[in-house]
């Protein structure tokens, strides 16, 4: 048999010294290193390969510290064939096919980037509903579309002038466990992303309130809460406003945006104007018209 190795670049940097060993060793096997440059699974940290002057997810840290090249890296401790590739080349299937039938160690290093298109402008259609900086938690779990929401929401925020961040927390894990986005709106630049006083939390699953259950104790007063109906709430002194989505028949998948919907309805943070063009911005066809129901059913029942 001849074995084919698949490695991406963060594995690269947590198994180097095994790659090193195999190339000293000549051993009979082709390894194929997917590299994006980032640890793209885990919220597009560094990796071992990261230039200096990327912008990644990990903040300053690539800069730290001079990235692998792995073929200089390969071909100095002794692999007997070493290439550099693109996933856009026409050829890649021989080139592989090549590095497979050489006789030893054989190391392909892909990159995988993608042409980077133009930015989207977003035309500033709305004034802002309040004036102070704006952070909202919206704590879910897997499958809730928790960090669909806060793209949604950051959008609304930029159609009314206002600088946007987003902040995700979620395991590895598909399809299980918590998933958390905290979100910040504010005229002036963003300069600290963490979240210091929340002007509301949206509580929608128990994964998502157990990951941040220390926050519920210190809380600004004037913090909406807004929750799932059967979803226990630490202690708190706020008012809450609870939803029975079931009742509604308001699918799981779209807890988070009929939350948003009545979070606008409230003229907390955005309007029910701003969530539309911010729809009308992520989605298209179907799911835009899906979505745009979603909105005006939440706007003509008493959900609360």
């Amino acid at each position: 048999l001849h074995v084919i190795v698949t490695m991406g670049d963060g594995g690269l940097g947590i198994g180097g010294a095994h790659v090193l060993s195999t190339c000293r060793r000549n051993v009979g096997l082709t390894l194929l290193v997917l590299n994006n440059f980032n640890y793209g699974m885990t919220g597009g940290q560094c990796s071992s390969t990261t230039p200096p002057e990327a912008q990644v997810g990990s903040g300053f840290l690539n800069r730290l510290e001079k990235p692998i090249d792995i073929c200089q890296v390969a071909g100095t401790a002794g692999a007997g064939y070493v290439a550099r590739l693109s996933t856009y080349q026409k050829d890649l299937p021989e080139q592989i096919e090549a590095a497979i039938r050489f006789d030893g160690f054989s190391l392909i290093d892909i990159w995988g980037l993608e042409p980077m298109p133009e930015p989207e402008h977003i035309e500033v259609r709305f004034t802002p509903m309040q004036t102070e900086r704006q952070e909202v938690v919206i704590l879910g779990s897997a499958g809730q579309r928790i960090v669909t929401a806060g793209e949604i929401l950051c959008l609304a925020g930029i159609t009314a002038g206002l600088h946007a961040c987003q902040k995700n927390d979620y395991p590895i894990t598909v399809l299980r466990g918590h998933s958390v986005s905290e979100l910040i709106l504010s005229k002036e630049d963003i300069g600290y992303p963490g979240i210091e006083n929340p002007s509301v939390v949206i509580a929608l699953a128990h994964e998502g309130v157990n990951r941040r259950r220390s926050m519920f104790g210190h809380l600004p007063k004037e913090t909406l809460l807004i929750k799932a109906k059967g979803i226990d709430l630490p202690d708190c002194d706020n008012d809450v406003i609870e939803i029975d989505f079931k009742a509604h028949r308001i699918k799981p998948q779209d807890l988070a945006l009929a939350s948003l919907a009545l979070m606008a309805l409230q003229n907390k943070v955005l309007s029910v104007e701003m969530l539309k063009a911010a729809l009308g911005i992520r989605f298209k066809a179907s799911v835009l018209e899906g979505s745009l129901a979603l909105v005006e059913m939440v706007d003509s029942i008493n959900m609360a």
